[in-house]
């Protein structure tokens, strides 16, 4: 099968994802979060559209009150 590129992936999942890697590290920036969202979808490089795809990602999970956002450490909640 494809790989599907992280603009083909939809935000709820990325979010998931997002959520699964700041509850394993216990709170993480946010620039390390997107780093490892980026390599969890099998990316490399942190674009400007992929840290925007991320960012709308973050924003859904701390409107849901899965993670919080402190500063630039993200955390669950």
């Amino acid at each position: 099968p494809k790989e599907r590129t992280l603009e083909e992936v939809s935000v709820i999942e990325i979010s998931n994802a997002l959520c699964d890697l700041a509850h394993r590290a216990m709170g993480i920036s946010v620039e390390e979060l997107f780093k490892e969202a980026t390599r969890a979808f099998g990316g490399t490089r942190v674009t400007e559209a992929i840290r925007a795809r991320l960012g709308r990602a973050l924003d859904h999970s701390v409107r849901t009150e899965r993670l919080a956002v402190a500063g630039s450490v993200v955390m669950p909640r």
